[in-house]
């Protein structure tokens, strides 16, 4: 095809233009200037940052990237969704991201704004950056400032904070203490088998002493009971300040998950 054209190009041109016909043929074949994106990012204190040259820095492998690497509805493989594509990106729960295509469509992915991305870019005051859990969306722009999809595509809802929660341990004594279970997973044996249980299936975990074998009782939150003995019977609490507190289940009347974070609240007994 290139020579095709060259010889299109000495028939219809004087010889002289013929050369500079040729040299202007070959600079189409140099690779192409790299797509500058732009985008607002919206962060979860409800701020916004416009940013131009806007790129992923993926710290695990200390790349700049113009791809969020994600996993689709949850799933188990993780896919590629290029920049070009999105029109915007929202967070919709706790690990859901709501991309809306160029095309108008729209699906739900997993694992889309995490703590190994860092989005970067130009501000109006010099180099910016944010770490990606610090994000609740994106919107692509055009060079005016427009949301590449539209007005709509452009909106992201200001985030209202959720009510702060805790975990708590009640011990035997009546002490409550206060802070984040560093468990995200609890192991249940029972006389059927063992069970593991996310932490967020579970609303409290009660210590029975009335039984002749001291039992612990699983109360889930769709209110269904699990009796058993919790594997390791050692649990982990983190304080506000950092500090570890691991207590046995025998010191323990009750572990309370997820509650909301009381002032002058008495916890029950």
């Amino acid at each position: 095809m290139r020579d095709r054209l060259i010889a299109v190009s000495r028939r219809v041109w004087p010889a002289g233009l013929a050369l500079a016909a040729v040299f202007a043929l070959s600079s189409c074949l140099t690779p192409p200037v790299p797509v500058c994106y732009n985008a607002q990012i919206h962060t979860v204190d409800n701020e916004q940052i416009n940013l131009c040259d806007f790129k992923i820095y993926e710290k695990n492998h200390h790349l700049e990237r113009t791809v969020f690497q994600a996993r689709w509805r949850e799933g188990l493989d993780l896919v590629a969704i290029p920049f070009d594509d999105i029109a915007s990106a929202r967070k919709v729960g706790r690990f859901d991201t709501r991309v809306r295509f160029r095309d108008g469509t729209e699906d739900d992915f997993s694992e889309f704004f995490i703590d190994e991305y860092v989005l970067k870019g130009w501000s109006e005051y010099g180099p910016f950056q944010i770490n990606a859990t610090l994000v609740r969306g994106v919107v692509f722009v055009d060079a005016d400032g427009n949301p590449v999809g539209g007005e709509a595509a452009g909106y992201i809802p200001p985030q209202i904070p959720p009510p702060e929660e805790e975990d708590r341990f009640i011990t035997f004594a009546g002490d409550v203490i206060s802070g984040r279970l560093a468990a995200s997973e609890f192991t249940i044996r029972t006389a059927y088998g063992t069970l593991t249980l996310d932490r967020d299936l579970i609303n409290e975990i009660m210590v029975d002493r009335e039984a002749e074998v001291m039992q612990q009782v699983a109360k889930l939150k769709n209110d269904d009971v699990i009796s058993g003995f919790l594997e390791p019977t050692q649990v982990e609490m983190v304080l506000p300040g950092g500090q570890v507190v691991t207590l046995d289940i025998d010191q323990l009347s009750r572990i309370r998950f997820s509650r909301p974070v009381a002032t002058e609240e008495t916890e029950e007994r």
